[in-house]
C-alpha cells in the first residue's frame, strides 16, 4: 500500500514524501493503521495470493449474488454516522455500545471497494 501510495505521489510529481503524508495524519487511529502496515508490510507472495486467488473469488461472490438474486446494484451509506471530530475518534457510539471507529468507517465501503465494485 505505501509503495503505491509512493508512486502515485511520484506519479503526480508531489514533493510530498509518504513519510511527510504520514506525519501529517491527524487521526490517531488512522496513524496507528498506517504505522502498522509501515511496520509490517504485506509480502510479495501474500499479495499475489490476494490479488490472484481471494480478490477473484470475492468478485464471484458478488456476480453470484447479483445473478441469483436479479439484482442490479446495491446501495448503502458510505458510512452509518457523521464524522467525528479529530481527537475525538478513537471510538464512536454505535446502537449503544462503543466501537472502534476505524473499523466502523471502513466497513460498508471495504468489501466491494476490494472487490473493485464500487463506482
Amino acid at each position: 500500500m505505501l509503495r503505491d501510495i509512493a508512486a502515485y505521489l511520484a506519479a503526480d510529481h508531489s514533493s510530498v514524501t509518504v513519510d511527510e503524508m504520514i506525519k501529517g495524519i491527524k487521526s490517531p487511529d488512522v496513524v496507528r493503521a498506517v504505522e502498522r502496515i509501515k511496520s509490517n508490510p504485506a509480502d510479495e507472495a501474500a499479495y499475489n495470493e490476494t490479488v490472484g486467488k481471494w480478490r477473484p473469488q470475492l468478485q464471484q461472490l458478488y456476480a453470484d449474488y447479483f445473478a441469483k438474486n436479479n439484482v442490479e446494484a446495491m446501495f448503502f451509506p458510505t458510512t452509518p454516522l457523521p464524522a467525528r471530530p479529530i481527537g475525538e475518534d478513537q471510538t464512536v457510539d454505535l446502537n449503544g455500545k462503543k466501537v472502534s471507529t476505524i473499523g466502523t468507517y471502513t466497513r460498508n465501503a471495504a468489501p466491494g471497494s476490494s472487490a473493485g465494485c464500487l463506482g
